[in-house]
């Protein structure tokens, strides 16, 4: 089976498409990768997907990708009285270290870092930048901000600050955990110490790579002009 284009196709795993049946499926429509949300899968359930996804490239003798999307540092707001509230648009809002419900003028926000870097000016995205707010002062224990975009807020959605730089890495004991096992479960392309010494450029030169079918990549070879 070949495939003449040069685009890939990529296709999430998830409740309604992770069955073995439906993995084909996707894959006989044209899914070049398939992605594992490791933020809502288990180790278990991303073993069973990655199976699927490796029984279907052996059935049809083609290479597949396994994207494994790891969650990252997560930051999440408390909660809400009645779990959502409105916020308008120019309004004065309040993210404290008050360990109670909040309003449509404050919520706990229960990250330490995130009061220790930002800075006034700063952008505040919430729920995925549906709500945005800017920062006009900050002390050890509050921010206060100006909502820009207001709208609904539930319990529990996800604050990003895109112009804030945080003392934290960007893998978390999770994403080290999650991407262990994920590269553990690969295919042999590469010898275990080669793995673990991945900045060791000796070991890849003198290794040949025999897992194609497996969709590994190939270093491709030079012709001679003319």
């Amino acid at each position: 089976m070949r495939r003449l284009r040069r685009v890939k196709l990529l296709a999430t795993l998830g409740p309604a498409s992770g069955a073995p049946e439906m993995v084909e499926r996707l894959f006989l429509a044209g899914a070049d990768v398939f992605r594992v949300n490791m933020s809502h899968s288990s180790h278990e359930t991303a073993r069973e997907l990655v199976a699927a996804v490796r029984m279907v490239s052996s059935k049809h003798r083609h290479p597949v990708g396994i994207l494994a999307d790891l969650q990252g540092p997560k930051f999440r707001l408390g909660d809400f009285h009645g779990g959502r509230v409105f916020v308008n648009d120019g309004e004065t809002f309040d993210l404290d270290r008050t360990e109670t419900p909040g309003s449509a003028s404050r919520v706990f926000l229960p990250h330490a870092q995130i009061f220790a870097a930002i800075k006034p000016g700063h952008l505040l995205l919430l729920d995925d930048g549906k709500i945005r707010m800017r920062v006009t002062d900050v002390s050890a224990s509050r921010i206060k901000a100006e909502v820009v975009t207001g709208g609904a807020l539930a319990s529990r959605k996800g604050i990003s600050l895109p112009d804030t730089i945080l003392p934290i890495g960007p893998l978390t004991a999770k994403d080290r955990d999650d991407l262990s096992q994920e590269a553990d479960r690969g295919p042999r392309c590469r010898p275990r110490q080669d793995r673990e010494a991945f900045g060791n450029r000796g070991h890849r030169r003198h290794h040949r790579c025999r897992g194609r079918r497996h969709g590994c990549a190939r270093r491709p070879r030079r012709r001679d002009a003319g």
